[in-house]
């Protein structure tokens, strides 16, 4: 998969990009350390995905732990976004902490935005809607 990091002129909605940008000051707020990448969803194996593309936060820093144990915090944050962003596309948002396979991953799935079902290896699947733990 190929690491992109998020470009703003690639987002054309001034909505989107504000939206993004909150989520960058709320992870600020909490003294975190984090990149934001861009993925088209395409590169990440789903079978019957839906076009679009995935914003990740990998994070580091003391509050870690507490943002990863949110559930509620990122799937506010992660509607915000999606919300924000559908002229651009933007239908998934990772939250994970960086250099580790580990991922919180959030998503429109039938038509509601929710976190994706966490599935440990060997029964990963390649679904829409599920996450594999590494």
């Amino acid at each position: 998969m190929e690491e992109q990091l998020l470009d703003y002129r690639q987002i054309t909605q001034l909505q989107c990009r504000q939206a993004i940008q909150n989520v960058q000051k709320k992870l600020n707020s909490y003294n975190l350390k984090f990149i934001t990448n861009r993925f088209d969803i395409n590169q990440l194996g789903y079978t019957q995905a839906p076009e679009g593309n995935l914003i990740a936060f990998w994070i580091e820093g003391n509050a870690t732990e507490s943002i990863l144990n949110s559930n509620q915090l990122m799937l506010s944050l992660s509607t915000q976004i999606i919300n924000s962003c559908s002229q651009d596309k933007i239908i998934a948002v990772d939250f994970a902490p960086r250099y580790t396979g580990w991922v919180m991953r959030f998503g429109t799935v039938d038509g509601m935005i929710k976190m994706f079902e966490q599935q440990d290896p060997p029964d990963c699947g390649d679904n829409w809607g599920t996450n594999c733990v590494t």
